[in-house]
């Protein structure tokens, strides 16, 4: 395994060897270029050596290197030196699930979050058209906060044209995970890989498999002809439902599996949280069929807006309505009309607002967070090259790179008096620096070690409250440094994502975690002032307006929702159909007038979202819509007097755009 050990491939220094198997060997590596260590692994020479597999291999390590997900491994780099094949990772240092199922048998509650963002991953990987075909949990990595990074997506339909069977007759693939059709050789989808899921589950909640055999033949019958045995089995206490899901996921004939991976995720965390949702058999097949209630926990009397994408939306109603075959010609030249007049309007806005005046290049990686000055002349900007810089907002100059995390830089937030910058990173600390001085003078841990996802700061800039992952707000006095448990969230097993603001006049802190709902908490005493359902998926985004009359939310929806606070309780505003793609940010022009929104996700339909939109804030009316980014767009933020606004994306670069006329 330490064959490789002090030779260099590519731009990768190898140290040591940290893994091995049948297929590959995994070292650790220094990135000199990027100041990180990595994961390199190295395709064994049989394989490496067939010129098939390795065009093959080319392909899929392109087409993988492509996905974007909080819980895919990210692929750095690949290639070739002489007979060795490699892939370049992020390295991971939690160990596999595999490790956490043999330590000993998870709890619910842990299940279900590990398994809800497993789902995500796998469906997302499913819409950009990436089956994983070898799922197992030896192939989902763990970080040292327990979080999932599923890998070696597309190894094994490499490894497949390579040759059906190995030497001794084995079907390609770990015969315990394998549906039917794998082992017949038949083509796959995403439906083999939510049989695969079923298995994990039913071995994620008792340490065990559910099919055994001493040879892959007898494991393939079993996989063939045999009704996975009861969970409850070999684990006492389990929800009953739990069993209807696995075999559901389970079942022989794909068509009467899930649909996809979260739709299975959803029906297990219903089935563990006793909620509405009926999980029966279906009695013509001995599967399952999910029954999904319907408007749970969702705001009443919510007036809608929604905004169409065609240039008129009457037609575009109309065309959905059976029709006559003499109108089709009739339409066609309605539509031709339609779209001279938008190019005609599209001439007449070119002195429009919303011009771009400045790209801030210099990143390395995707830009996830910025924030402005006091004064709207600088701009500080958080990215996954674990780096943050100042940037001159008019020329676009980088006044200062700060160094100092050791691993991802996912938020970055400006004190109100100009004096500090706070940042959080995946290393589990928050920074705090001198934006003037380019120089760190803080760095914390949150209580219990667990890192922080979101800050937020006071008015006065004296405190500073911080989201962690394990849903708890600490409180921070910057003078001193220390910090208490100020709020201590709850666990919710079927949303995930969180959010968090600080309302300009002081008094309150709004606080989503891994909910719909947005709890408001006394920013004095922590104490829960209410709670109110906001969404029908998790609320990803929040932000006051200027007097703090007026929350915006965001939400996995793609819905953005804007609510009057006056009362003591929201009253439902808007509700506009924002993005395409989850809501990632969302904000107030400084005179309440307008809203951003923006969608730094790709999106799970396949076509990703990359603009970022402008609302009236009164009417839900789309004023304007962003393009000049080549990948989602993470945030859109005004500056303080509102004569400009910045946004930053996935494609590594900030705009700032013009707002004048």
């Amino acid at each position: 395994m330490n064959d490789l050990v002090g030779r260099r491939l590519g731009q990768f220094d190898i140290l040591e060897g940290i893994g091995k198997g049948g297929m590959a060997t995994v070292y650790r590596a220094r990135q000199a270029s990027m100041d990180r260590d990595v994961a390199v692994k190295v395709i064994s020479k049989d394989l490496a050596n067939s010129p098939e597999f390795a065009a093959r291999f080319e392909h899929e390590a392109r087409l993988i290197a492509k996905l974007q997900h909080a819980h895919i491994l990210p692929v750095y780099d690949f290639g070739r030196e002489g007979e060795i094949v490699f892939l370049a990772m992020r390295l991971v240092d939690g160990g596999s699930l595999d490790q956490r199922i043999r330590e000993g048998t998870l709890t619910l509650e842990q299940t279900v979050r590990l398994f809800t963002q497993i789902a995500s991953a796998l469906t997302y990987a499913h819409g950009e058209g990436v089956v994983h075909r070898d799922l197992k949990p030896n192939n989902i990595l763990m970080d040292k906060s327990g979080s999932p990074y599923l890998t070696d997506f597309g190894l094994a339909k490499a490894v497949q044209t390579q040759t059906a069977l190995t030497a001794t007759g084995m079907v390609m693939g770990t015969p315990s995970y394998m549906p039917p059709e794998q082992w017949r050789g038949e083509s796959v989808d995403g439906r083999t890989d939510v049989y695969a899921l079923g298995v994990m589950l039913y071995e994620m909640l008792t340490g065990d498999l559910p099919f055994k055999g001493e040879t892959p033949y007898v494991l393939m019958y079993k996989h063939f002809d045999e009704i996975p045995p009861l969970a409850q089995s070999k684990r006492d206490k389990l929800p009953d439902g739990v069993n209807a899901v696995i075999r559901k996921a389970m079942a022989k004939n794909p068509a009467d599996r899930f649909a996809s991976a979260d739709e299975m995720a959803e029906a297990f965390s219903a089935a563990v949280g006793g909620s509405a949702h009926s999980t029966k058999l279906s009695a013509g097949r001995g599967t399952e069929a999910m029954q999904d209630g319907q408007g749970k926990g969702q705001p009443d009397s919510m007036p809608t807006v929604r905004v169409d994408k065609t240039p008129d939306a009457t037609v575009q109603r109309a065309a959905q309505r059976p029709r006559p075959r003499f109108l089709f010609p009739v339409l066609a030249l309605v539509a031709l009309l339609i779209i001279a007049g938008v190019v005609a309007v599209m001439l007449t806005r070119a002195h429009q607002p919303y011009q771009q005046l400045v790209k801030l290049e210099g990143h390395q990686q995707p830009v996830d967070a910025l924030a402005w000055s006091p004064d709207g002349t600088r701009i500080a900007s958080a990215s996954e090259d674990k780096t943050i810089r100042i940037w001159n907002a008019t020329t676009g100059d980088s006044q200062f790179i700060l160094r100092g995390h050791t691993d991802l830089v996912t938020y970055v937030a400006w004190s109100r008096d100009g004096k500090r910058i706070a940042s959080v990173s995946e290393d589990d600390t928050i920074r705090l620096w001198n934006p003037d001085q380019g120089e760190a003078v803080a760095t914390w841990q949150t209580p219990g070690g667990l890192g922080a996802v979101l800050v937020a700061w006071s008015p006065d800039s004296t405190r500073l409250a911080s989201l962690d992952k394990d849903s708890n707000v600490a409180m921070w006095d910057v003078q001193s440094g220390t910090s208490t448990t100020f709020f201590k969230g709850t666990f919710g097993p079927k949303f995930f994502g969180d959010a968090m603001a600080w309302s300009p006049d002081g008094s309150r802190l709004a606080v989503a975690i891994n909910s719909n709902a947005v709890t408001l908490v006394d920013a004095k005493t922590g104490d829960t002032l209410s709670t109110f359902p906001a969404h029908s998926d998790a609320v990803l985004a929040m932000a006051w307006n200027s007097d703090s009359s007026r929350l915006a939310t965001g939400s996995a929806d793609g819905t953005v929702r804007t609510w009057d606070m006056t009362s003591g309780s929201a009253v439902p505003l808007l509700s506009i159909d924002a993005q395409i793609a989850s809501v990632s940010a969302v904000a107030w022009s400084p005179d309440s007038k307008r809203l951003s929104s923006s969608s730094g996700f790709i999106n799970l339909g396949g076509t990703d979202d990359l603009t970022a939109h402008i609302w009236d804030a009164e009417t839900g009316k789309l004023l304007y819509t962003l393009q000049g980014h080549t990948k989602p767009i993470r945030q859109a933020l005004w500056n303080a007097d509102g004569t400009r606004l910045a946004t930053a994306g996935l494609d590594n670069v900030m705009i700032v755009w013009s707002t004048e006329k």
